[in-house]
């Protein structure tokens, strides 16, 4: 299985496949073998190395055309004033010679005054220079060559470079590896800075690698056939682990970083495993080891829950923070509920222990690892969850009240939705509806608007559920729930009253997913925490 696409835009996803694609003298420019070469090094950032081979294969062609006039004097000039443009373009585009075999031919009949610096042998080609020698290996040529090609995608004016080999003038054999290391420099940074913009970044490559790689161990260990497995035991384990050793650069000692990392990558495996039932085209096969995150990275059926924060006012910006976590992670926060629990209940915990620990308050640390009362229950989770779900209903009836008043003709089926089936017969009744249909606003706008005072009479739970709008209108002071108006803009109350049920129906599952039985369960977990956290933590004491 293969994650390397993870993460990585579009636009870099289409220069790679475009590379693949690209023709040449005799059939494809490149072998597959090749651009998986480039792949790998663009993805895992890792072509430090093959900048400076490129910047030394650039320099060798350019020594290649220099003219005997100027080695007499000292110094590499390119015969005809060449442009180092019309040297590369020739080189690698016209004569393509970035095979094996035609790259031996370009530098077999290497003149006379360059040989001192210029030596191809069994190797590849060698350049001597007044400080070190580098040998350009003729199998590594295409794979330079196409990363050339990459450059110029990203950078067209990457060939243009005159002034710093000095064309024109001569360059200086003595100026050549400043020259080479200069090249390779602006090469690097020109990459660095077109995959900030395409590519996950550095760190969470590394950080999805090592989970990779400790979830397939850990997996086989238990020897479970499901080696990509993730849940609420296996994000335990993990960072239990992570709190013995000695070494941190990934951030895993604290569990909220581990818990949302786990969570990114098992939303990465399942994209992966969509994906690759659509197309194999995308797909590079690299090393499982090569992790990355992925194509346009999704945003697993997102909310907004900060939407409802704004006018109107649905919710406070505690309340939407306290959604936060449940709503912006998927199903995750039903399949994983547990860790969701923990990440509230004891990342809070670690956050003020790390917080006091930044503060250098020793006194506080001790207090805070000593005083367990302070950590919030799992029951006084569930209550609190509980709690902002009937808060949450308020608001959504002050919407409906809003919507009724405006007589916004979609919310009437939205109200009748949430009738039972034997009230919904009634409603049928007396809008002469047959039993079969439903009462949608598309079909039935005009008559439910006509109707709905002598629905309101004949239906009493009808009438009970306005009523119940009514007041919670009148209970909400919020920002665009205080005054009733003739010209309020209905489209946003709608928006608002779907995405809070959104909220509300994520919330649902996400607390049946949560053990009946949580404080047995408290006690087990609070123990693992506080063993953690004084082993993080205890030795500052």
């Amino acid at each position: 299985m293969s994650l390397a696409l993870y993460g990585v835009s579009a636009e870099l996803i289409d220069a790679i496949d475009g590379l693949r694609e690209a023709p040449g003298i005799s059939g494809p420019k490149y072998r597959q073998n090749d651009i998986d070469n480039l792949s790998q090094m663009i993805l895992c950032r890792n072509y430090g190395k093959a900048t400076l081979e490129l910047s030394y294969l650039l320099l060798a062609t350019l020594m290649g055309k220099s003219s005997e006039k100027g080695i007499a004097q000292g110094s590499f000039q390119s015969a005809f004033q060449d442009t180092t443009q019309k040297v590369w373009l020739n080189f690698f585009w016209l004569e393509e010679s970035i095979t094996p075999k035609r790259f031996r031919a370009a530098f077999t009949d290497i003149p006379e005054p360059v040989a001192p610096y210029l030596q191809l042998n069994e190797q590849g080609l060698t350049i001597r220079l007044s400080n070190s020698d580098f040998t350009l290996s003729p199998t590594r040529i295409a794979t330079l060559a196409s990363l050339l090609e990459f450059l110029v995608y990203v950078d067209p004016a990457v060939l243009q470079q005159d002034g710093l080999f000095e064309q024109g003038e001569g360059l200086f054999p003595s100026k050549c590896e400043s020259t080479v290391k200069t090249l390779a420099s602006n090469l690097q940074q020109k990459l660095y800075q077109y995959l900030a913009d395409h590519l996950q970044p550095a760190q969470q490559q590394r950080r999805f690698r090592h989970l990779w790689t400790w979830l397939g161990e850990y997996h086989k260990g238990e020897g479970k056939e499901d080696r990509l497995a993730i849940n609420d035991d296996v994000i335990i384990r993990f960072w239990k682990q992570a709190t013995e050793g000695d070494e941190d650069s990934l951030g895993f000692r604290r569990y909220r970083t581990v818990a949302e990392n786990f969570f990114d990558l098992r939303v990465a495996i399942q994209c992966v495993d969509a994906r690759k039932n659509v197309t194999h085209s995308m797909d590079i096969e690299l090393p499982p080891e090569v992790l990355q995150q992925v194509l346009t990275t999704s945003d697993v059926d997102g909310i907004d829950v900060n939407a409802l924060t704004r006018m109107p006012k649905f919710l406070t910006k505690q309340q939407a923070e306290t959604y936060q976590p449940i709503v912006e992670v998927g199903d995750t926060a039903s399949v994983m509920a547990l860790t969701i629990m923990r990440m509230r209940c004891f990342g809070d915990w670690q956050a003020s222990l790390v917080q006091a620990l930044r503060s250098k308050s020793n006194d506080h640390l001790k207090e805070l690892l000593s005083e367990e009362k302070q950590v919030l229950t799992y029951s006084a989770y569930h209550e609190e969850i509980t709690q902002l779900q009937m808060l949450s209903e308020h608001a959504s009836d002050s919407g409906f009240h809003v919507l009724l008043h405006c007589q916004m003709s979609e919310a009437f089926g939205l109200v009748l939705q949430r009738l039972s089936d034997v009230d919904l017969n009634n409603v049928r009744g007396v809008l002469s509806i047959s039993a079969d249909g439903e009462p949608s606003a598309l079909f039935t706008e005009t008559v439910i608007l006509a109707q709905w005072p002598d629905l309101l009479l004949r239906v009493p739970v009808l009438n009970q559920l306005v009523q119940q709008f009514q007041k919670a209108f009148k209970a909400n002071n919020r920002q665009g729930f205080k005054v009733l108006t003739d010209n309020m803009d209905c489209d946003a109350y709608m928006e608002g009253v779907q995405l809070l049920d959104r909220v509300l129906q994520r919330c649902d599952k996400h607390l049946q997913g949560l053990n009946e039985s949580c404080e047995v369960e408290f006690c087990s977990d609070l123990s693992i925490f506080k063993s953690g956290f004084i082993a993080l933590y205890g030795d500052r004491l």
